[in-house]
C-alpha cells in the first residue's frame, strides 16, 4: 500500500482497517514516518514499492496527482518492477480519467491489471469501513 496525498491520514487509516480484518499490509511511502504506525502495529517495514508488492496479489494506491501515481507504478524500484504478472493495482487516487486510462493501458502492457477505485466518505468513514467505492477497469 502506498499513500501520501493531501488527505495524509486516509492511507494510514485504510491500512489499519485492512489489518483489523486480517489482511496483510506492507506499507510504503517516500516519507517513512507516515508508515511507522502500521509497522508498529505488526507489519513489516519494506524499503521499496517493488519489495512491498513482491508475491502479493494486489496493491492499493492512494496518491495524488497522476504524475506521482505514474512514478509509484513505473519508476525505478517501484511496483511494476516487483509485481508478479497479473497483480491487481487498485488505485484509490483521485486523478483524471485520461490519466487513469493511460496508466491502465501501460499497466496492461506490463502484465498488470488496473482497477480505478476512488472512494467517497472521507477520513472519518475509513476507520469504520463505511465508504462508498466507485470501481471500474480491467
Amino acid at each position: 500500500m502506498q499513500g501520501g496525498d493531501q488527505h495524509s491520514s486516509r492511507p494510514k487509516l485504510t491500512g489499519r482497517r485492512l489489518l483489523s480484518v486480517g489482511l496483510s499490509v506492507r506499507p510504503v511511502d517516500a516519507d517513512s514516518s507516515k508508515t511507522m504506525s502500521l509497522v508498529e502495529g505488526g507489519e513489516h517495514l519494506v524499503g521499496s514499492a517493488a519489495e512491498a508488492c513482491a508475491g502479493g496479489d494486489a496493491v492499493i494506491l492512494s496518491l495524488n496527482p497522476a504524475d506521482i501515481v505514474r512514478c509509484a507504478v513505473f519508476g525505478p524500484d517501484e511496483i511494476a518492477s516487483g509485481a508478479n504478472t497479473g497483480t491487481l493495482i487498485i488505485d484509490m487516487s483521485s486523478i483524471d480519467p485520461v490519466s487513469t486510462r493511460a496508466l491502465s493501458e501501460d499497466a496492461a502492457k506490463a502484465g498488470l491489471r488496473w482497477l480505478d477505485c476512488p472512494l467517497s466518505g472521507g477520513v472519518p468513514r475509513v476507520a469504520t469501513g463505511d465508504l462508498a467505492l466507485f470501481a471500474g477497469g480491467l
